[in-house]
């Protein structure tokens, strides 16, 4: 296991685990919003594979905050962090009823709780109680909002930069928690990084939290993206502009950036036809 566990790409999650884990400080991870619930079995069954130069493991528990239901069940939520830990242990066996026993152990050390809202003093409040050595990992981050309002600012012109806002303060606020606490808190947003580079470095400006993830263009191969533009191409040829404009606003797999570029190319397909 520890060969394979040198054996990681950049972007693999189990990378950003093993560059990130150090107490006192906080990080985010910005994988998307796809399998945002189940990633977060996976990165704390990662966590729970990590040991020392004793051969004890490096975190002294593993605590999951879950996001607010919403539409969603708890027990299917729960179900989900489970799911998350197989995944983890795949790496290392493919045959579930051999890494079954390993996965009822990861369950059996991983403390779930649920956040009762979005708000920032809801999740300052869980993360303050964090214990030393403690990860605490923190689904859909970039859902949690602070007090201010950014009504009227012009620097604000799309659902990146509001997020981003709230964002950066909320990565201070894990930041604090986890030197008073000696914790190390990982905060998956639920979302890509940001398409703005003035975003991204709004991000890098939240104290030393560190930033883990690929940008949304990044996650697309080449293929994904030629296969979306000619998608849109057809939907214009058969005079259908509408539904090809509906097609690139409801694809969430698309960045604001690449939204509007994708709108572009549509007008001026429909200009030329």
């Amino acid at each position: 296991m520890d060969d394979k566990l040198t054996e990681v790409g950049r972007n693999e999650l189990l990378h950003y685990v093993l560059a990130s884990l150090d107490w006192g400080n906080a990080d985010v991870f910005a994988c998307g919003s796809r399998e945002s619930i189940l990633r977060l079995g996976e990165i704390a069954a990662y966590v729970l594979m990590l040991v020392d130069g004793k051969g004890e493991s490096r975190a002294s528990s593993v605590r999951v905050v879950l996001p607010p239901s919403g539409s969603r069940l708890r027990s299917d939520m729960i179900e989900s962090v489970r799911e998350g830990a197989h995944r983890a242990f795949r790496r290392f066996d493919a045959d579930d009823a051999k890494i079954e026993p390993f996965v009822a152990e990861a369950m059996s050390n991983i403390l779930i709780e649920q956040a009762a809202n979005f708000t920032a003093k809801t999740l300052g409040e869980l993360l303050a109680s964090s214990d030393v050595r403690q990860s605490v990992i923190v689904g859909e981050a970039a859902h949690y909002r602070c007090d201010a309002s950014f009504d009227g600012d012009p620097a604000v012109r799309i659902a990146e930069d509001i997020w981003c806002r709230h964002l950066r303060f909320i990565m201070l606020i894990a930041e604090e928690s986890a030197q008073k606490t000696g914790s190390h808190i990982i905060l998956d947003i639920g979302e890509y990084l940001p398409a703005s580079n003035v975003n991204i470095d709004l991000l890098k400006s939240a104290g030393d939290v560190g930033l883990c993830g690929v940008s949304q263009s990044q996650s697309l191969t080449p293929e994904e993206v030629i296969a979306k533009v000619t998608a849109i191409h057809e939907h214009v040829d058969a005079g259908n502009l509408g539904k090809a404009l509906a097609t690139i606003d409801q694809d969430d797999t698309l960045s604001e950036e690449r939204k509007w570029l994708m709108r572009l190319v549509a007008f001026e397909k429909g200009a030329l036809t």
